[in-house]
C-alpha cells in the first residue's frame, strides 16, 4: 500500500487510469498465452 501511495503521489488521476488500463491489457495478453 505504501508503495502504491508513493506512485500515486507522482501521477495525476487521468494518468493512473491510463496506467491501470494498460496493466489490465497486459494481463489479458499474458492470460491468452497460457
Amino acid at each position: 500500500i505504501e508503495f502504491n501511495e508513493t506512485i500515486k503521489a507522482h501521477f495525476e488521476k487521468e494518468e493512473m487510469d491510463i496506467f491501470f488500463t494498460i496493466l489490465k491489457k497486459i494481463n489479458q495478453i499474458i492470460d491468452e498465452k497460457k
